[in-house]
């Protein structure tokens, strides 16, 4: 249960960040760098125990398909964005519309909500099962903040943005966009 807490806690700290960041706050980009490292703490407590339970197929499968989503999670927030200008500096954040924001405006979502799902696979737990439902829901939450009245204050051109490309399900238009950008 306390991992679920901390979990939880973690997108006050994401949310801080976000304040911080639109108040020029010197300290802000602590509270993401906080708010990540609590979550990533509350993820590997809630798989560990599972990590000596007999290993079948279906969890092996499951393990390494949670961690190519991780990994996808991480291209997205770190690469994709310039990870610096992004996350450890107080200057205003540019634009990205490119890769996979091409496609919609919060794409690192979609990574999250699976590979909590095949971490609960691969483990089986009852908390694992609550974080999957739990952790993408306060994600996407905080993501609609983000959206709706955060980023338009300190991501210049953000609602134009919003008007030619989706909030969380890719479009035709938005598909199509981000296939052509890689020819």
């Amino acid at each position: 249960m306390i991992w679920l807490i901390i979990g939880s806690v973690s997108f006050v700290f994401l949310l801080l960040f976000d304040i911080g960041k639109i108040r020029g706050i010197r300290y802000a980009p602590i509270a993401f760098w906080l708010g990540g490292g609590l979550l990533s703490v509350a993820t590997v407590g809630l798989v560990l125990p599972a990590v000596n339970q007999k290993v079948q197929a279906l969890r092996y499968v499951s393990g390494i398909v949670a961690v190519g989503f991780l990994l996808a999670l991480l291209y997205i927030l770190f690469v994709a964005l310039p990870a610096k200008r992004t996350y450890s500096s107080t200057e205003p954040q540019q634009l990205q519309k490119n890769g996979p924001y091409a496609l919609c405006r919060h794409p690192a979502a979609w990574c999250m909500l699976f590979m909590y799902l095949f971490l609960w696979l691969y483990a089986g737990t009852k908390e694992l099962l609550i974080a999957f439902v739990l952790f993408p829901l306060l994600n996407l939450l905080y993501i609609w903040v983000q959206d709706r009245y955060l980023f338009p204050r300190y991501i210049e051109g953000y609602d134009e943005y919003k008007l030619e490309t989706p909030f969380l399900f890719p479009t035709r238009k938005s598909i199509s966009a981000f296939f052509k950008q890689r020819n």
